[in-house]
């Protein structure tokens, strides 16, 4: 596979200073329902300006885009130039809702995540040439004011108060973060995709609901053909449970809370978590289930290291892709699981091997 090159783009006006940036020791990440990146080192006397939130660097090879973003750090170090980008969804990051006060009721977290996309580019300097997915879902935020209460199947009783969904400089004060929250709790997925549109650079923010992504069935990560690396296989000491307690809204007594337990083949162990943005018994049942299922694997991988090949082709494999990791490790243990890919990393001078970040699927 070739090396591909990088690309150097003058912001906000996105003019190409430079068709083949001579980034060195660069690594470039993709992530799911997050900002990814790249980074590297420039050579000493690089002239065209590459300054922090002026800039943007992008990776791209015969006409695909493999990730990069907005230059946000810029150091000189001994005889080279470190520099640092994060993805486009980090701009939103520490960046306040300055708009009207809009206070949401019943409506789409989706139609949220395109009015604050809408915000922040409509104002002088922050276009990014940015397009938001029509995608929407079925779950609705924001009620009119008022004070919830009831009483819970074990004969509590909860009171909390309800309003609505608001977007204001003294609630909103981090957009990125509010994505992220309406993305946990509806829940969707987004990854931005970069393409040409003529001679212009354009970008998608791509929406999942709930998911995004594709079982990749004709491909497979195998220990004994494409992973280089044998992975790591077990819990971290605070990951395995057999049971899980979910508390949601409320305090003490008053609280939502569901208990979900499991018959265990090995020693009982309970993981207690708290979510107060969980209003319901069946959210917090919901919330526990998907927590359970994921402290009682047969053990974890976290991460692998997989070279391009026939049977898992790099340019197939995308963050949200759930694809199935099999095999032998040297201790005799046997892989055979499913996995889902949140995020890829890739070596521009090494572009036929990735590693990637997983979690069970």
């Amino acid at each position: 596979m070739s090396t591909p090159r990088v690309i150097l783009q003058e912001l906000p006006s996105g003019r190409i200073l430079d068709w083949a940036v001579p980034l060195r020791e660069a690594d470039v990440t993709a992530a799911l329902s997050g900002p990814g990146g790249l980074a590297g080192a420039l050579p000493e006397g690089y002239v065209l300006p590459v300054r922090e939130w002026g800039a943007a660097l992008w990776v791209e090879d015969s006409g695909t885009f493999h990730g990069g973003g907005i230059v946000t750090t810029v150091e000189h170090q001994d005889r080279s130039i470190r520099v640092g980008c994060v993805g486009l969804t980090g701009y939103a990051q520490d960046m306040p809702w300055l708009a009207k006060r809009e206070d949401l009721i019943k409506v789409d977290p989706l139609n949220i995540v395109r009015k604050i996309w809408a915000h922040l580019q409509g104002q002088q300097g922050g276009n990014l040439h940015l397009t938001v997915d029509d995608t929407t879902s079925t779950v609705r935020v924001g009620e009119e004011e008022g004070e919830v209460e009831f009483t819970t199947s074990e004969g509590e009783e909860v009171r909390f108060e309800v309003g609505p969904f608001r977007l204001n400089p003294i609630d909103t004060q981090d957009l990125a973060k509010t994505i992220d929250d309406l993305a946990a709790d509806t829940p969707f997925d987004y990854r931005v995709r970069t393409f040409w549109e003529g001679d212009a650079i354009r970008h998608r923010l791509e929406l999942g609901y709930p998911h995004l992504g594709i079982r990749r069935t004709g491909l497979q990560l195998d220990t004994r053909t494409n992973l280089i690396v044998l992975p790591t296989l077990g819990f971290n000491d605070e990951d395995y449970a057999s049971e899980v307690l979910m508390i949601g809204a409320g305090e003490g007594r008053k609280a939502v809370t569901a208990h979900v337990p499991s018959t265990p083949e090995r020693l009982r162990r309970v993981a207690v978590l708290a979510d107060k943005s969980i209003r319901t018994k069946n959210a917090a049942t919901r919330a526990a289930r998907e927590e359970l299922s994921q402290r009682t694997f047969e053990g974890t991988v976290s991460s692998v290291v997989v070279v391009d090949s026939p049977a898992a082709p790099l340019a197939e494999i995308a963050p949200g892709d759930t694809v199935r990791l099999t095999g032998p490790l040297a201790t005799g243990a046997q892989l055979d699981h499913w996995v889902r890919v949140v995020e890829m990393t890739r070596a521009l001078d090494d572009f036929d091997r990735a590693e990637l970040t997983v979690i069970p699927a």
